[in-house]
């Protein structure tokens, strides 16, 4: 699931006849093929460390990450991973890099125009050969074990979970895969950056990907000092997706080639899918998870360009001070036919954009998690408990996702699909009853008719 805005950066072929444009500047550093559209020339540091190296496990890790608005390095000791065949770490298989994957599109700003996406070239295995995982900060061995550490924590955050799955399967790291739109005379091209992207089954294999930053980034100044994959909640995020599809008994794929975006008709017309529903809350799910896998703690994101007040849990408004509820008008907008205006790459990402599913995403981890912590409060639980209580409530809430979702006799609907969390915090009975049925009718107005809560909530009626 996509987590940050794609930046699609266009090179347009000049004069009357379109020809071929190559990558400008194209160089391959340590096997690792780059391009002037990114923000920096990744490599691979150790070419020496090559399959056949004798297997070890790690002593420590040098790792990378952004708290609370500051960069820090730090030394995780005995951190469980090993390098064999392919590096592997708590919650992960494997690791690669170097994957490129390429379509053929009429424009490769619009998904609608595109050829299926093709893999060019297949992902190295990713091996680490020093023992005290001591490598650049721009190297892709860096940039693994950072976000493997931080893919441990959510890893290790979901064992601690009372009820939760043995058999949770262990994620592929796909690190800075370059996946290239194009059209077929070379003229127009666009690069996947600034993004991570959790894949339910890519290639067989449930994956995590890091996207590289891009230039357009730098350019714009956003995420100064810092890339995205050094921001723990953003990792743990995308780990946080794997936790709740993984709660279905479904194999439904998704991939690369398969878009999660609402999409438009020709005409102009806007669709929304019963997938576009499930995205807003998958993204809901996953900001919950990361709030609560970090320490659950306010303000954890600051200095985070796009995310900082708009995807905080615990922050009551968007950075332009509209309210985070699930209002009529809300869900209207979400739903709306007519496309809203300004695209994604010109638009101002801290403003709330309605018909967007991060933006629901946004709203319901802010409802859902208020409700959870007006519960929490009235219980004797301290901090820690209260994080468990709350992490218990999504395991089961990941279930009934899941079994909404798949199941073909079911509509899906924002009702349905937080239904089940809504009720289970009732059924708690931490909350009286006209606490309780004040709050929901407070955060879900928009929907409150639907959660079948007429028996304690008579108000909620049609």
């Amino acid at each position: 699931m996509r987590l940050w805005v794609v930046v699609a950066v266009l090179i347009t072929g000049c004069g009357s006849k379109s020809r071929p444009v190559e990558l400008r500047d194209k160089r391959v550093i340590g096997e690792v093929e780059t391009d002037d559209l990114l923000s920096d020339r990744f490599f691979l540091e150790d070419e020496d460390c090559v399959e056949g190296s004798d297997p070890f496990t790690m002593k420590s890790v040098l790792a990378r990450y952004l708290d609370f608005g500051n960069f820090k390095e730090f030394r995780v000791l005995n951190p469980g991973m090993l390098s064999q065949e392919s590096f592997e770490a708590p919650g992960i298989a494997s690791a690669g890099y170097g994957m490129k994957l390429e379509r053929q599109c009429v424009d490769p700003s619009d998904n609608s125009t595109c050829q299926d996406k093709k893999i060019v070239k297949a992902a190295t295995p990713l091996r680490i050969c020093r023992v005290d995982g001591t490598y650049d900060r721009k190297s892709i061995e860096g940039i693994a074990l950072s976000s493997a550490v931080q893919i441990t924590r959510a890893f290790q955050f979901y064992q601690s979970i009372p009820g939760h799955r043995e058999n949770l399967a262990k994620i592929f790291l796909n690190v800075l895969p370059l996946d290239v739109d194009l059209t077929s005379d070379g003229s127009q091209k666009s690069i996947k950056t600034d993004n991570l992207s959790y894949f339910r089954n890519f290639s067989g294999k449930p994956s995590i990907a890091i996207l590289p930053k891009s230039a357009a980034a730098v350019r714009a100044n956003k995420w100064n000092g810092y890339y995205l994959w050094e921001v723990p909640w953003a990792i743990i995020h995308e780990y946080g997706h794997h936790v709740m599809y993984s709660y279905g008994s479904d194999d439904v794929e998704r991939s690369l080639t398969v878009p999660s975006t609402l999409s438009t008709e020709s005409s102009g017309r806007r669709i929304v899918r019963e997938s576009d529903i499930v995205d807003a809350v998958a993204e809901g799910y996953a900001d919950l998870f990361a709030h609560l896998a970090t320490g659950a703690k306010a303000g954890l994101l600051k200095g985070v360009d796009c995310v900082a007040t708009r995807r905080d849990v615990t922050s009551k408004y968007f950075a332009n001070g509209e309210l985070k509820v699930l209002s009529r008008e809300v869900i209207q907008r979400f739903f709306s036919v007519s496309p809203a205006g300004g695209s994604t790459v010109q638009q101002s990402c801290e403003i709330p954009r309605y018909q967007e599913p991060h933006t629901l995403g946004a709203i319901i981890a802010y409802t859902v998690h208020e409700l959870l912590d007006h519960s929490a409060k009235a219980t004797s639980l301290d901090d820690a408990g209260r994080i468990t209580y709350k992490a218990s409530k999504l395991l089961i809430w990941a279930e009934e996702i899941n079994r909404v979702r798949t199941n073909q006799n079911e509509l899906i609907t924002f009702q349905a699909l937080l239904k089940p969390i809504i009720r289970a915090i009732k059924d708690d009975g931490h909350l009286a009853p006209t606490s309780f049925c004040s709050k929901v009718g407070e955060l879900f107005a928009g929907i409150k008719g639907g959660l079948d809560l007429d028996e304690v909530c008579p108000e909620f009626k049609p």
